[in-house]
């Protein structure tokens, strides 16, 4: 289960590579979703191997220095 401050792998990819203002529709493969494993958050249910898809518009961003250039605070 992931922590309130962390991501999945796929939308932490994704969101790497976007620029301010940009919008993209995100279909992850399970791998680097939630794999096979079912979660249950807030009023999401996820089956066990199942890709997700998320709709994300990047409004800005922040580096943080010191970090790895993908290290980004949103």
């Amino acid at each position: 289960m992931l922590s309130v401050e962390q991501v999945i792998t796929g939308l932490d990819r994704a969101v790497a590579t976007m620029k301010k203002g940009e919008r993209a529709i995100i279909s992850i493969h399970p791998d680097y979703a939630f794999g096979n494993v079912e979660v249950k958050q807030d009023l999401a249910i996820v089956p066990p191997g199942s890709k997700v898809v998320y709709d994300i518009e990047m409004v800005d961003f922040i580096k943080v220095k010191g970090k790895k250039s993908s290290s980004l605070v949103l």
